[in-house]
């Protein structure tokens, strides 16, 4: 009995040795290596931006603008039948209304935005939009003094959203530098400061979510953020981590109003030669080549055997332009402007605006499969959106015949269709009066009123030559087609199926 319970200790203290073993080899050393999992990762401390804003903020402003807005009766325009009780109420409306010293009344509306100072006498950067309408301009330092100064315009820019005012002051001001050269990611550290509804100059953080956002009938690429920018904000600085503006804020994307995470400013690069020629001239001159461009498809660049959908598709050449000068025609793609590389439609109008007027510059182009160089004189602009107010001139349309192709009736174009439409005598090609429901044409956006010019590479001048074209590309196993349509005082491709 007593071996018996001697072999089974021993059994016992060997498994226990064993388990000992065991466990130590899990075991740590020494209670110091007893750490979490995620230790090694709480060493990674986030960084303080107090010390870039503490240099920042002195040179970060509010803008606060007045302006005389007209009150309008709404009762001006209507009558009442007379010894209408009505009549009694308008009456005492518009003596209301009523300005004592003649002509409209009028009240007072403030608004407010943000800006900042960019050298020590005294010129402030800020958006177009804060101060495009205002009277009388105020601006609030952010240093201890808080002390307000009128500041007067230096110029404008309502293309860019950019403005330049300048206070008078008798000390030298903190100011803010714009980067040299943009070397941020997406993904590097933003911060924005500003005056988000007038509570007073605050700062918020984010990274750079996307560069090079483009919105139509802006020339900016601007740098999006999620760093909150609110109403208010508009005009102040987006810096980076060494304190440097990289962006002006400008833009915020929100069905509410208030910020949803989708911040736009206006990069440096921009910014830059734009307040440069603003101090300087007070004014904005652009270069012109005088074409209406549109992105290139993936489905347009198959119909122009193109590699690739890059570049910028004419879809109009102005009269008289630098462009139909140089021999530019519709249907050519840009692919180079000034030994730049074209490859989003949007880069191109933006680098023809920043070209001296006067400048030979090389436009590098793809037409019917070949590569071409041309030159080009920029012209100054003929006006404010010279390219919208152009004037055309073509000949006269040839017959009167209409047909229906892709369930689009079409007419030629005639002096009663010229009317009903709108149409400049200029215009040529067939007019589509009717398009039928649930059509290829429907389907794809044609709509009565459109002018078919082109189909392909061919002239639409007649109905027929448009359903020739077509049948002919059918014929030839094309499944869709490129057409040029003018809408709206526009010319813009599609592209359409044929089955």
């Amino acid at each position: 009995m007593l071996r018996g319970l001697t072999f089974v200790f021993m059994i016992a203290l060997a498994w226990s040795a064993f388990c000992g073993d065991a466990f130590a080899l899990n075991a740590p050393d020494k209670a110091s290596d007893q750490q979490p999992v995620n230790a090694k990762a709480a060493k990674i401390a986030l960084p303080s931006f107090a010390p870039i804003v503490d240099s920042a903020m002195p040179a970060v402003v509010n803008i606060s603008t007045t302006q005389k807005v007209e009150i309008k009766n709404p009762f001006e325009g209507l009558d009442f039948p007379e010894g209408s009780p009505f009549e009694m109420f308008k009456d005492y409306i518009e003596r209301d209304f009523a300005n004592p010293d003649g002509g409209a009344k009028t009240r007072k509306a403030t608004s407010l935005g943000s800006g900042f100072i960019i050298d020590a006498e005294g010129y402030i950067v800020t958006n177009y939009h804060v101060v495009a309408d205002a009277d009388e301009i105020n601006v609030t330092l952010s240093d201890d003094s808080e002390k307000s100064y009128k500041a007067k315009v230096v110029g404008k820019d309502s293309k860019t959203d950019l403005a330049l005012l300048k206070i008078d002051v008798k000390k030298a001001l903190p100011f803010l530098k714009f980067v040299e050269a943009d070397t941020s990611r997406v993904g590097d550290w933003v911060i924005a400061i500003g005056n988000p509804f007038g509570l007073g100059i605050s700062v918020s953080s984010g990274i750079v979510s996307a560069k090079a956002r483009f919105i139509p009938g802006q020339y900016d690429d601007f740098i999006q953020t999620d760093a909150p920018i609110n109403r208010g904000n508009s005009g102040g600085p987006m810096i980076n981590m060494n304190g440097e503006v990289m962006g002006v804020n400008s833009v915020i994307i929100s069905p509410s109003g208030g910020s949803v995470g989708i911040g736009l400013a206006i990069p440096a690069e921009i910014a830059q030669p734009i307040i440069k020629q603003l101090r300087e001239k007070g004014s904005i001159m652009r270069g012109w080549l005088g074409v209406k461009v549109q992105y290139v498809t993936e489905d347009i660049a198959k119909n122009l055997g193109l590699a690739n959908a890059k570049g910028a598709l004419v879809s109009e050449v102005i009269k008289s332009s630098p462009s139909e000068k140089s021999g530019i025609k519709v249907g050519d793609v840009i692919t180079k402007f000034d030994e730049k590389e074209i490859n989003n439609m949007q880069k191109l109008p933006r680098l023809v605006a920043e070209t001296p007027i006067g400048k030979i510059a090389k436009v590098e182009l793809i037409r019917d499969g070949k590569v071409m160089t041309l030159e080009t004189k920029i012209e100054k602009p003929e006006g404010d959106d010279a390219d919208q107010n152009a004037s055309k001139k073509t000949k006269e349309d040839k017959s009167a015949n209409d047909s229906t192709t892709l369930g689009m009736k079409v007419e030629s174009l005639n002096p009663a269709l010229r009317t009903k439409y709108k149409l400049d005598k200029a215009i040529t090609g067939v007019v589509v009066t009717k398009v039928v429901r649930n059509s290829i044409s429907q389907v794809n956006g044609i709509k009565p009123g459109d002018v078919i010019m082109r189909f392909n590479r061919s002239k639409t001048e007649t109905p027929d030559d448009l359903s020739k074209a077509v049948n002919e590309a059918k014929k030839a196993g094309s499944v869709n087609g490129l057409f040029l349509i003018h809408r709206d005082d526009s010319n813009i491709f599609f592209v359409l199926d044929l089955e």
